[in-house]
């Protein structure tokens, strides 16, 4: 008998990582796909990522969208309330075999609270990691303790759920899907991008990606104002810039980065969302990451390249030797700048390991899937 999985994704960082997980299990007949879209996959200041998700032949079955232009702290409680209401009975209505969550998102606790709500088990990916910086850090853990069913990226993130009081026998270390996909991926070439994107890459690039703090509520006008200050130091620098979450002042951050990159002096573009193909191909030909994405953390080390990680957002997570921590002030970021150019950080690089990296992660967790018995699931609550 086939078992229905059903995936809930609001965001290109929950779905980006999930997607050769998710074309694995379309292929596998013991699987049915079921996919729920909402966030801000469905919102064309976000990039509409929604497209994504349709070319890569999925079919969606239910979109559900939030108003994300006014965020608060207030509007995103309203906002995460009203997706109880309505993703609730859209999950009965599908009555899946398990409910799969990726990540921390307040959509992704959401949708948690719903599943649990409903007695539908729950398979919650990369619990157990800490992020001191962000609200993420309280979404993530509470989602663990909503869900049955834990594929975590490494043996200190599994310890920690376990930790957190859950049955030593559902809390399975998979390793990273985004780290496998990197392997499993045919990458554009740069020639495409530049095509694509019309830009034309430097002898020197950067990717950066910031998030505005979303737990001690730092003043983000004043550490994206320091982090472009910063970058100014290096005219020659091509810099690519991609949005902030659909998170409360993220808008205003893309604003302010709009602006920035309309100055032709500052040598740098725009990118809302890329696509997960297009943004790991870019990694390729990139000299490092400089932002709080957890990308910087996850999938950067797998192409060797550096991460100048800004803050405390991704404070506590596993770091490989490739990522340098600075805080958003002008001299420390433009020192990190300065030292991954230099010869012995581009020694040091060669000999990166990524801790989230896993092999087979899709196999080994479709196995599981497989074998696990969802309808005699228990949950100590």
């Amino acid at each position: 008998m086939r078992k229905t999985i059903c995936f809930i994704t609001g965001s290109r960082a929950d779905y980006g990582p999930i997607r050769y997980f998710l074309k694995k299990l379309k292929k596998n007949n013991n699987f049915n796909i079921q996919i729920i879209v909402t966030g801000s996959h469905l919102s064309k200041e976000f990039g509409y990522s929604v497209n994504e998700i349709k070319q890569d032949g999925f079919k969606i079955n239910k979109k559900i969208n939030l108003d994300l232009l006014k965020k608060s702290s207030l509007n995103t409680a309203k906002i995460t309330g009203k997706l109880i209401q309505l993703i609730s009975p859209e999950i009965k209505k599908l009555n899946p075999n398990i409910v799969v969550l990726f990540g921390d998102r307040y959509e992704t606790f959401a949708a948690a609270f719903s599943a649990s709500t409903l007695r539908i088990p729950i398979l919650h990916i990369c619990g157990g990691d800490i992020t001191k910086g962000s609200l993420d850090n309280i979404m993530r853990h509470s989602i663990t303790k909503m869900s049955n069913l834990h594929f975590v990226t490494n043996e200190s993130s599994k310890k920690i759920v376990i930790q957190l009081g859950e049955n030593t026998k559902s809390v399975f270390n998979t390793g990273s899907l985004g780290t496998e996909e990197i392997e499993k991926l045919k990458l554009l070439k740069k020639e495409k991008l530049e095509k694509i994107y019309n830009f034309k890459l430097a002898d020197r690039n950067l990717l950066i990606t910031y998030h505005p703090d979303s737990i001690l509520k730092k003043n983000y006008k004043s550490e994206i104002s320091k982090i472009f200050l910063a970058l100014k130091k290096f005219p020659d620098v091509f810099k690519i810039f991609t949005s902030a979450n659909a998170d409360e002042n993220g808008n205003e951050v893309n604003n302010l980065i709009k602006k920035f990159v309309s100055r032709k002096s500052n040598n740098s573009i725009f990118i809302p969302t890329m696509g997960n193909l297009n943004y790991l191909s870019i990694l390729k030909y990139i000299d490092a990451v400089l932002g709080n994405s957890s990308s910087g953390i996850y999938e950067v080390p797998s192409f060797k390249k550096a991460t100048i990680n800004l803050g405390n957002r991704q404070k506590g997570r596993l770091m490989a030797s490739s990522v340098i921590n600075s805080k958003i002030e002008i001299s420390p970021i433009v020192s990190s700048i300065n030292k991954i150019y230099t010869n012995s950080f581009k020694k040091k690089l060669k000999k990166t390991l990524n801790p989230y990296s896993g092999k087979n992660v899709s196999n080994k967790m479709i196995k599981i899937l497989n074998d696990y018995d969802f309808s005699k699931f228990t949950k100590n609550i």
